[in-house]
């Protein structure tokens, strides 16, 4: 392995906890910030796709609202990441994959999978898409919102 690909790894892993750290505390606008300027997320069927720093922080902004209308708002929010497989590497792009386990004061509240596509734009590696895939959640789950 070359030493750029040692660094280049090192800050996509940066990244990924820059994403969850800003999530678990409810910090839109650096969770946006992790994201390339026309960068997506996508929470399939329980949160939708937005494109572009923006949108992305007032997806995550109208989450934090409704948690907090519903009355019933966690004692924390911890974002566990874990088999981060970073794969198909240039100077500039990867693939990564990663599951990850989300936990409330209540316990495990929802579960899945993260597909990323990461890019480095000169000044840091941003996502430049982000899958989330909820393969399960707890019943009455405080975050997961139900498919229509």
């Amino acid at each position: 392995m070359e030493p750029w690909e040692l660094d280049a790894r090192e800050q996509i892993r940066d990244l990924m906890a820059a994403y969850t750290w800003a999530g678990d505390r409810g910090r839109a606008a650096d969770l946006a910030a992790c994201f390339a300027s026309d960068g997506v997320l996508d929470m399939g069927e329980h949160g939708g796709r937005r494109e572009g720093r923006a949108a992305i922080q007032q997806a995550i902004e109208d989450t934090v609202a409704r948690v907090a209308a519903s009355g019933e708002v966690p004692t924390r929010v911890q974002h566990h990441v874990s088999s981060t497989w970073i794969a198909e590497m240039t100077t500039t792009t990867a693939r990564v994959r990663s599951y990850f386990a989300v936990h409330t004061g209540d316990g495990l509240d929802h579960w899945g999978r993260y597909l990323d596509d990461v890019v480095f734009d000169g000044d840091r590696w941003r996502f430049a898409s982000r899958r989330v895939t909820v393969d399960g959640w707890a019943p009455g789950s405080r975050v997961v919102r139900e498919p229509s």
